[in-house]
């Protein structure tokens, strides 16, 4: 009996005060599909910089500082739209007489006043708008890839304790029937532990597939094979803050929101401003030859301004009209989404610590339970299969205990994400 209260201890860990989160290996698992190794000189944020190239929307980021650029030369050009240089010739031939007549000159599209600078307003919020996008892009792919992490090292525990819960239960079956074979138990001990043997087996498959899961979404998102071995260490720093207007305001989807919105505005005011059209001022020479006779020249200069152009001018901003108006709507819609966020995250930290607290009691009293069934066992007041109930029961709440800890560093992640402490 002695022999068998060893053993079990022994398969609870080595004694009662195992810690809460096993250290990880070198090599987490490894399936015929793919391996995940933990790096401990990796961390969270070198993940997300090395994703660039294969996490999805860089390439409208890109687009838009292009975008911003490109808008920026227009609104410095010296002319409102391209110009256009016009040469006409004309040879005439009268009663033996030839005469020519060559005209040379530029038409250059003229600025509207405000025009320009309401083009470079426009410039500039196409500008802002690509560095706050870049931002939200940046933030959104560390959100993915921090919730990404977070699964993989949930799967990683839940899986070791899968592990673990079926060596005890394989133990404890091989000693049980050992008994009934022997007549200290009766048969029916033996249908009873097969039940949790089955179940402990099924526990593991289903473990193994969220790993698998996990595991895949993992190098989908990242590209890499390795994992940091912990959280950014600004991360886990404790937050002290409260939710508040200024928080929301600070959100990168909205400050993107809010920088898109400009940016329609703006657009529509440079549309505006430019009216019906460019006025056109052209600029040449003219030189008349004709033979026999001295030649004459003189400067020339006209200026076209568009006429009827208003209802075709009012269609075009109909439409910025339009996109201002919905951009308006989304900048709303983000304003309504930050403050559930920022309001969410920090809910879910008050949650996932009250969560954390009570974890670590309940395993807390798992282990003395454990303890004094293992000593009433030795008395002989309890039996073993008892004891492997009260074995499981410790187990699974430091599995709870160890969940639960990983969905506290998520939630304090996510607020520091938040806080621009990432």
């Amino acid at each position: 009996m002695r022999f068998a209260l060893v053993v079990l201890m022994a398969l609870t860990g080595g004694g009662l005060c195992a810690p809460a989160v096993a250290t990880e290996p070198e090599v987490l698992h490894e399936h015929s599909e793919f391996m995940i190794r933990s790096n401990p000189q990796l961390s969270l944020q070198q993940v997300v910089a090395a994703a660039v190239a294969t996490f999805p929307g860089g390439a409208a980021v890109r687009a838009r500082q292009e975008q911003a650029d490109v808008y920026g030369a227009k609104s410095r050009s010296w002319q409102s739209a391209p110009g256009a240089i016009t040469v006409d010739h004309l040879q005439s031939r009268d009663a033996g007489v030839t005469s020519t007549e060559t005209l040379l000159g530029y038409h250059w599209s003229l600025w509207r006043w405000g025009e320009r600078s309401a083009q470079a307003r426009y410039a500039r919020s196409l500008g802002q708008l690509a560095r706050e996008e870049r931002l939200a892009w940046d933030w959104q792919r560390e959100q993915h890839i921090h919730d990404a992490f977070a699964r993989l090292r949930l799967s990683t525990m839940e899986e070791r304790a899968a592990e673990q819960k079926l060596a005890v239960l394989r133990s404890l079956a091989e000693r049980v029937h050992n008994r009934v074979r022997a007549g200290d138990l009766p048969a029916r001990e033996s249908d009873r532990i097969r039940v949790l043997l089955l179940a402990a087996e099924s526990e593991l498959l289903d473990a193994q597939a969220a790993y698998f899961e996990a595991g895949r979404d993992w190098l989908q998102l990242t590209g890499s094979s390795d994992q940091p071995a912990d959280w950014d260490a600004g991360l886990m720093r404790d937050i002290h803050e409260e939710p508040s207007a200024a928080l929301v305001e600070k959100h990168p989807l909205l400050r993107a929101a809010r920088a898109a919105e400009r940016a329609a505005v703006t657009r529509l005011e440079a549309a505006r401003a430019r009216g019906a059209g460019a006025p056109l001022l052209f600029v040449g020479a003219r030189e008349d030859r004709v033979r026999g006779n001295a030649d004459s020249g003189a400067g020339y200069a006209s200026l076209t301004l568009p006429l009827g152009g208003a209802v075709h001018a009012r269609a075009e901003r109909s439409e910025l009209a339009l996109a201002a108006a919905q951009a308006a709507d989304a900048l709303n819609r983000a304003q309504r989404t930050a403050q559930w966020e920022v309001h969410e995250a920090f809910h879910e930290l008050a949650v996932q610590r009250e969560q954390w607290a009570g974890a670590q009691a309940r395993r807390q009293i798992a282990e003395a339970t454990l303890e004094k069934s293992l000593r009433a066992f030795e008395l002989g007041e309890n039996s073993l299969l008892e004891v492997s109930l009260d074995q499981q029961a410790q187990l699974d709440a430091r599995r709870t205990a160890d969940r639960s800890l990983i969905s506290l560093q998520r939630a304090r992640a996510r607020v520091n994400s938040l806080l621009g402490d990432s």
